[in-house]
């Protein structure tokens, strides 16, 4: 069910008095506790004030425990700037997760050498995209030499307007050099764009890979839809879209949802070009394939 914006709203304030400069590992457990983070990761003056510093810290080398399941009530969420240190989820769900405005969503904006682990997301991202590129994922937008374990979504996103370019995926949009182990999304992934399009990769799990390791992942619930299958679409239940000959591996993966568009696949949705093809093997998928325009490439062995 879609859901308008403001629909719910918080009214505790932002509470900093975890956040101690001295302290590698930090405890949250409240929503105001997780909106103060995303406060801090921007660079928010009232945020670095009242914490007592300069510059927004990034968290390389820090520890954030999550120590309860939080609701964040579907108020606008503002995703986690960049991010570089480790987040442990401890098997808690952050719930109620709501985003719906420009730019590139997720929980996280971007994470960087960071790991994320043991953390459950659910909820509602809504994107009218306008002649912009744009990423977005349930746990994060863009992932560039990250570590995600044991991460499960059950964000819907839907997305709709006219982008240059968009890299959706139930847990990364656009990932570099990054590691999925026993990662899986169970929310809709559906683009419902009415017109013409630019590019368009969508995928389970990431929607545009390089070089990444995709290992034990699986999807087994939330279709994941291009309307317009005219456009330039990539469609993968597992993954979207893979640039040919880079070393990406996709190893055990298991994919029991249905794929459409343009060019969908049960795993993969396109590789780059007709030359190479990823490191594969093990991998399983269910469901149905539709396109109009061309066959579906594919990765995996039918179950």
């Amino acid at each position: 069910r879609w859901i308008t914006a403001n629909q719910f709203s918080l009214q505790e304030k932002p509470d900093y008095t975890w956040y101690d400069s001295s302290k590698s590992t930090y405890e949250i457990g409240k929503a105001n506790q997780l909106i103060a983070l995303s406060n801090i990761a921007k660079g928010d003056a009232t945020a670095l004030s009242a914490i007592g510093v300069a510059e927004a810290p990034t968290f390389e080398g820090k520890t954030i425990n999550l120590t309860n399941d939080i609701d964040l009530s579907f108020e606008i969420w503002t995703p986690i700037e960049q991010f570089s240190g480790i987040f442990e989820g401890n098997n808690y769900t952050i719930k109620n997760l709501y985003c719906n405005q420009s730019g590139n969503l997720g929980l996280f904006k971007s994470t960087s050498n960071a790991t994320i682990r043991n953390l459950i997301i659910s909820g509602l991202i809504q994107k009218d995209n306008k002649n912009d590129t744009d990423k977005i994922g349930g746990f994060v937008a863009q992932a560039s030499n990250s570590t995600f374990e044991n991460c499960h979504s059950s964000v819907n996103i839907r997305t709709s307007g006219k982008p240059i370019t968009m890299c959706v995926g139930g847990i990364c949009g656009r990932s570099d050099y990054s590691s999925f182990y026993a990662c899986s999304s169970n929310g809709i992934i559906e683009d419902q764009q009415n017109i013409w399009e630019w590019t368009c990769y969508l995928g389970g799990i990431v929607g545009y890979s390089i070089s990444n390791n995709i290992i034990a992942c699986y999807k087994l619930r939330g279709n994941v839809f291009e309307t317009n299958i005219q456009s330039y679409s990539y469609i993968g239940g597992i993954v979207g879209f893979i640039l040919a000959g880079d070393n990406s591996a996709i190893w055990g993966c298991y994919s029991a949802v249905d794929v459409k568009g343009r060019q969908p696949g049960l795993i993969l949705g396109s590789i780059g070009t007709t030359k190479g093809s990823p490191n594969s093997k093990s991998s399983y998928y269910e469901g149905v394939g539709t396109s109009n325009n061309a066959p579906s490439y594919g990765i995996g062995t039918k179950h």
